[in-house]
């Protein structure tokens, strides 16, 4: 396969196998979200790697059909230390920032306050994530919620994305939000 200008083994050569799984994954998850979303009018611009590393985060709680499930759907592969691997990754594209080039992750998971959460999967998040959990009142205080989390996003993007949920988006049937920037 080649990348641009670069073949597949000029890119992995340096880099842990572990995570380069994790990066052929994530291409074959991403190929095929294009192919659905490429059905759809208009301009079209998504971020595999957010939406793989949310959905991991998400992926640390489930368990049984739904474990297995995002499993296929997702590319990743059974039995492998997800999750560290994915905090590898981050760091490896942190380290390979350069000038001219900068990459900027925040995760946060926004889940309605009534729903309490196993500290185990707290940790985990936190750890290999960094990510924090901000329990939100979508029931009650669907505003107040859609207001906070847009607030954080445009804090952590340097205020370059500031409506990231526009007014009724989000119901008091969303669970939770989880964003990864």
């Amino acid at each position: 396969m080649t990348f641009g200008r670069f073949r597949e083994e000029d890119v992995t050569m340096n880099i842990d196998p572990s995570i380069a799984a994790i990066v052929k994954n994530n291409t074959a998850f991403a190929i095929d979200l294009y192919k659905r979303l490429q059905k759809t009018k208009g301009n079209l611009f998504f971020s595999p790697y957010s939406i793989s590393v949310a959905l991991a985060m998400t992926y640390a709680g489930a368990l049984g059909e739904t474990e297995q499930q995002m499993t296929q759907a997702l590319h990743f592969s059974a039995g492998q230390q997800l999750h560290p691997v994915f905090s590898s990754l981050e760091s490896e594209l942190k380290a390979a920032q350069s000038d001219g080039i900068l990459l900027r992750s925040a995760n946060s998971l926004y889940p309605q306050t009534k729903y309490p959460f196993l500290e185990a999967f707290l940790g985990l998040v936190k750890e290999h994530y960094g990510a924090d959990i901000t329990s939100v009142d979508y029931e009650n205080n669907l505003e107040e919620a859609r207001v906070y989390i847009n607030n954080w996003v445009a804090e952590k993007t340097e205020e370059k994305i500031k409506d990231l949920i526009p007014s009724g988006a989000i119901n008091a049937l969303t669970p939770y939000f989880s964003r990864d920037l």
